[in-house]
């Protein structure tokens, strides 16, 4: 509701932090995932190489001592590692779609809260421009169509371009209203094929003429 309060001056500036401010959480929950990734990817390549020489090792421990080796129980906790974090970061993979549906909607109650049909055209497009980068943001962060964003979009644009076309409506109805019209004095014999800028229709009707004379 608070967003409903946001004044018009306001609203472009508050709406590109707001996208910056969650641009950065989403890019943050990226970075995290990348490093969960890289480190199990160490990982699994750690215990790759080491797996034969811990056999070996534990092997020969066990047959001198007939105890389990400590090398052994070392390879468990690796292996015990990397399947924690194996499930980790499948866990934030599949977040991934959840965040960005809660992004979506905190950026779609912003939109749609305040009446953004008195905008100045530039002013309104800038937020189409920000609205559309944060669409392709979303297909590259989870590949979502981000349907929520665009509906707000649609929305506002609707309700934008039906008060445009109103406005130049009554401004146009006033212009015409306010004209000094006169009557300009013609011959008996005029057609509007004497004025020059529609000359070209005596030629598309004699055209059409003809054509109608040659079928029949």
């Amino acid at each position: 509701d608070i967003c409903k309060y946001i004044d018009a001056e306001c609203f472009l500036t508050c709406y590109v932090d707001l996208c910056k401010s969650m641009w950065g959480m989403l890019r943050n929950y990226k970075a995290i995932i990348s490093w969960h990734h890289k480190d199990n990817q160490n990982n699994s390549e750690n215990l790759g190489c080491n797996n034969n020489d811990n056999i070996q090792k534990q092997r020969s421990d066990n047959s001198a001592t007939n105890s389990p080796s400590k090398t052994g129980m070392e390879s468990h906790k690796m292996e015990d590692s990397f399947d924690e974090g194996s499930y980790v970061e499948q866990k934030l993979q599949h977040g991934l779609y959840r965040i960005w549906q809660d992004v979506q909607a905190k950026i779609r109650t912003f939109i749609l809260a305040s009446d953004l049909s008195h905008f100045k055209f530039d002013d309104f497009l800038k937020v189409l421009d920000v609205t559309n980068k944060l669409v392709y943001i979303g297909e590259d962060f989870c590949g979502s169509k981000s349907e929520a964003l665009r509906d707000s979009v649609k929305k506002q644009s609707t309700s934008f371009f039906q008060r445009e076309h109103t406005a130049r409506l009554e401004e146009l109805h006033m212009f015409l209203e306010n004209e000094a019209w006169q009557i300009v004095p013609l011959k008996a014999n005029f057609t509007v094929y004497q004025l020059l800028e529609y000359r070209f229709l005596k030629v598309r009707d004699n055209s059409d003429r003809s054509i109608t004379s040659i079928s029949s």
